[in-house]
C-alpha cells in the first residue's frame, strides 16, 4: 500500500513499495587510456579478454605500459564491465 503526504499546497509525497522490482544491471562502461608498444594511437577499441589487448597492444615492457597492460587486466577480471581502451603515443611528430 502506497502511503500519501500532503506537505504544503502543490506538493504531494507519495511512498511506493518498489522492493519487489528487479533491477536492470547492464554493466560498466570503462575507459582506459595508456601506452603500449604498438597498436593504433588515438583510436578507440573495444576489448573483450586480455589475450585480445595482447594481439593488438603487445606485452608491456616498462613502467608506464605495465600500468595500463594491469589496469586493462583488473577491468576485465571484473564481472560486467565493458572496456574500451585507447593507446597514446610516446612523441608526438611535428609535421
Amino acid at each position: 500500500m502506497s502511503r500519501r503526504n500532503i506537505n504544503s499546497p502543490g506538493v504531494e509525497i507519495r511512498e511506493i513499495d518498489a522492493s519487489l522490482r528487479r533491477s536492470n544491471i547492464n554493466g560498466t562502461n570503462v575507459y582506459l587510456i595508456g601506452f603500449a608498444t604498438k597498436g593504433p594511437t588515438y583510436e578507440v577499441t573495444n576489448i573483450s579478454s586480455i589475450s585480445e589487448f595482447e594481439d593488438i597492444f603487445g606485452l608491456p615492457s616498462n613502467a608506464a605500459e605495465r600500468y595500463f597492460y594491469h589496469s586493462v587486466s583488473y577491468v576485465l577480471q571484473t564481472s560486467n564491465a565493458n572496456l574500451t581502451v585507447c593507446r597514446l603515443p610516446y612523441s608526438i611528430k611535428s609535421s
